[in-house]
Protein backbone atom coordinates (compact mmCIF):
# COMPACT_ATOMS: atom_id res chain seq x y z
CA UNK A 1 0.00 0.00 0.00
CA UNK A 2 1.14 3.50 -0.86
CA UNK A 3 -0.16 6.99 -0.21
CA UNK A 4 -0.70 9.31 -3.16
CA UNK A 5 -1.52 12.99 -3.01
CA UNK A 6 -2.15 15.17 -6.08
CA UNK A 7 -2.27 18.87 -5.29
CA UNK A 8 -3.40 21.95 -7.19
CA UNK A 9 -3.05 25.18 -5.24
CA UNK A 10 -2.03 28.81 -5.43
CA UNK A 11 1.56 27.55 -5.60
CA UNK A 12 1.22 25.81 -8.97
CA UNK A 13 -2.04 26.86 -10.64
CA UNK A 14 -3.70 30.06 -11.70
CA UNK A 15 -7.06 31.09 -10.31
CA UNK A 16 -8.64 30.22 -13.69
CA UNK A 17 -7.29 26.65 -13.51
CA UNK A 18 -8.34 26.24 -9.87
CA UNK A 19 -11.85 27.46 -10.72
CA UNK A 20 -12.13 24.83 -13.48
CA UNK A 21 -10.92 22.11 -11.13
CA UNK A 22 -13.18 23.14 -8.24
CA UNK A 23 -15.92 20.74 -7.20
CA UNK A 24 -18.57 23.24 -6.17
CA UNK A 25 -21.29 20.99 -4.82
CA UNK A 26 -21.63 17.82 -2.81
CA UNK A 27 -23.03 16.14 -5.93
CA UNK A 28 -19.94 17.02 -8.00
CA UNK A 29 -17.62 15.96 -5.19
CA UNK A 30 -19.41 12.65 -4.67
CA UNK A 31 -19.50 11.92 -8.41
CA UNK A 32 -15.77 12.56 -8.78
CA UNK A 33 -14.92 10.52 -5.69
CA UNK A 34 -17.22 7.72 -6.84
CA UNK A 35 -15.46 7.55 -10.21
CA UNK A 36 -12.09 7.57 -8.50
CA UNK A 37 -13.04 4.65 -6.25
CA UNK A 38 -13.98 2.46 -9.24
CA UNK A 39 -10.32 1.82 -10.11
CA UNK A 40 -8.81 -1.41 -8.77
CA UNK A 41 -5.55 0.30 -7.76
CA UNK A 42 -7.34 2.79 -5.46
CA UNK A 43 -8.32 1.52 -2.02
CA UNK A 44 -9.48 4.67 -0.24
CA UNK A 45 -9.75 8.30 -1.21
CA UNK A 46 -10.48 11.82 -0.03
CA UNK A 47 -10.94 14.95 -2.10
CA UNK A 48 -10.57 18.42 -0.60
CA UNK A 49 -11.89 21.21 -2.81
CA UNK A 50 -11.79 24.83 -1.66
CA UNK A 51 -11.49 28.20 -3.37
CA UNK A 52 -7.70 27.96 -3.26
CA UNK A 53 -6.93 24.29 -3.76
CA UNK A 54 -7.91 20.83 -4.92
CA UNK A 55 -6.23 17.99 -3.06
CA UNK A 56 -6.78 14.35 -4.00
CA UNK A 57 -5.51 11.97 -1.35
CA UNK A 58 -5.61 8.21 -1.82
CA UNK A 59 -4.38 4.92 -0.50
CA UNK A 60 -3.29 2.98 -3.59
CA UNK A 61 -1.73 -0.30 -4.63
CA UNK A 62 -0.06 1.12 -7.76
CA UNK A 63 0.95 4.79 -7.77
CA UNK A 64 1.41 5.11 -11.54
CA UNK A 65 -1.91 3.50 -12.46
CA UNK A 66 -3.82 5.44 -9.81
CA UNK A 67 -2.19 8.75 -10.79
CA UNK A 68 -3.00 8.26 -14.46
CA UNK A 69 -6.62 7.42 -13.66
CA UNK A 70 -7.05 10.40 -11.32
CA UNK A 71 -5.59 12.79 -13.90
CA UNK A 72 -7.99 11.34 -16.48
CA UNK A 73 -10.99 11.99 -14.21
CA UNK A 74 -9.85 15.53 -13.37
CA UNK A 75 -9.18 16.27 -17.04
CA UNK A 76 -12.67 15.25 -18.10
CA UNK A 77 -14.30 17.08 -15.20
CA UNK A 78 -12.38 20.35 -15.69
CA UNK A 79 -12.16 20.33 -19.48
CA UNK A 80 -8.36 20.60 -19.33
CA UNK A 81 -5.78 18.38 -20.96
CA UNK A 82 -4.09 15.67 -18.96
CA UNK A 83 -0.73 17.10 -19.98
CA UNK A 84 -1.59 20.53 -18.59
CA UNK A 85 -2.78 19.05 -15.31
CA UNK A 86 0.28 16.82 -14.96
CA UNK A 87 2.52 19.81 -15.66
CA UNK A 88 0.88 21.89 -12.93
CA UNK A 89 0.21 19.37 -10.18
CA UNK A 90 2.42 18.67 -7.23
CA UNK A 91 2.39 14.89 -6.79
CA UNK A 92 3.52 13.37 -3.52
CA UNK A 93 3.97 9.74 -2.55
CA UNK A 94 4.09 7.97 0.79
CA UNK A 95 5.97 10.04 3.38
CA UNK A 96 5.93 13.14 1.15
CA UNK A 97 2.15 12.82 0.83
CA UNK A 98 1.69 12.69 4.60
CA UNK A 99 4.05 15.64 5.11
CA UNK A 100 2.11 17.75 2.60
CA UNK A 101 -1.23 16.68 4.08
CA UNK A 102 -0.20 17.79 7.56
CA UNK A 103 1.14 21.10 6.18
CA UNK A 104 -2.23 21.75 4.53
CA UNK A 105 -4.36 20.71 7.52
CA UNK A 106 -2.27 22.76 9.95
CA UNK A 107 -2.54 25.86 7.69
CA UNK A 108 1.21 25.99 7.03
CA UNK A 109 0.49 25.80 3.28
CA UNK A 110 -2.18 28.53 3.16
CA UNK A 111 -1.97 31.75 1.19
CA UNK A 112 -1.92 33.42 4.61
CA UNK A 113 0.13 31.35 7.04
CA UNK A 114 -2.02 30.23 9.95
CA UNK A 115 -5.29 30.97 8.14
CA UNK A 116 -8.00 28.70 9.51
Amino acid sequence: MHYLLISFSHHNSTLEIREKLALNSDAELNLCLGKMMQHDAINEGIIVSTCNRLEVIASVDNVLEASAYIFEILSKNAGLSIEELEGRADVYEDQGAMHHLFNVTSSLDSMVIGET
